[in-house]
């Protein structure tokens, strides 16, 4: 298969820069479909750190034409105060009004600001519903979510995660591969914009080793072209 991976640092900016938008497009309509098949109830999956934030798209060569196939978005907290927003985290936390849950995320953000880093929240992570994959295309999306992070921690060096993972999906299996603890354990809090989500609070300020790993493994799809990369 062919796959090659596109990266947006900031939609706004390229936008205010005149550039193509059409990944950003790519990047919408993927999630837009790819949540909208997950929830029976209509949901807004798109929010204004979509327009600032770091973002991932993977392509897949389908019938002849690049079709993306994978996304993730990575938003940070020191850009979110930047922009005088809310750090979408943030706001899930204490929208859901579980104290506990408030407690604890408020408890990891003050550790972590006592070293003066950003925080950063990967999530968004999503697929295109509407193809099937492999074993081998699902532990490449694992081994990227890994990469992401480290490419997120190189740009900033000093920088910690927090993110949340819904409950029902196991995706807290993926991000622990990447170094997140259960912050709650598998206490959950209620995602109330997603019609009471249960979703389970991680964090982490050291990577594991295989985000390093990952990243060399697939270093090539990290080409600022966007080398395509066969995989067999």
């Amino acid at each position: 298969m062919t796959y090659s991976l596109k990266k947006i640092n900031s939609a706004f900016k390229d936008l205010m820069d005149d550039k193509d938008g059409s990944t950003f497009l790519d990047y919408l309509s993927l999630k837009s479909i790819g949540y909208s098949r997950r929830y029976e109830t209509p949901i807004m999956p798109l929010n204004q750190a979509d327009y600032f934030s770091p973002i991932y798209i993977l392509y897949k060569v389908v019938g002849g034409r690049s079709v993306p196939i994978m996304t993730q978005r990575y938003v940070s907290r020191r850009a979110c105060l930047g922009y005088n927003l809310v750090f979408p985290i943030e706001g899930l936390v204490l929208e859901s009004k579980c104290k506990e849950s408030i407690c604890v995320y408020n408890d990891f953000i003050s550790g972590l600001e006592l070293n003066r880093g950003d925080v950063i929240y990967p999530g968004s992570f999503t697929t295109n519903p509407n193809l099937s994959y492999s074993e081998a295309e699902k532990k490449l999306f694992v081994e990227l979510t890994c990469a992401f992070h480290f490419v997120e921690n190189l740009r900033s060096p000093d920088c910690s995660f927090v993110t949340t993972s819904v409950k029902r999906f196991k995706t807290y299996k993926v991000l622990e591969k990447a170094g997140h603890k259960l912050l709650n354990g598998l206490n959950a809090f209620r995602k109330e914009s997603f019609y009471g989500e249960e979703v389970l609070l991680m964090g982490t300020d050291s990577l594991s080793s295989l985000c390093k790993e990952n990243f060399y493994k697939h270093e090539d799809l990290f080409n600022e072209k966007a080398v395509e990369k066969l995989v067999a």
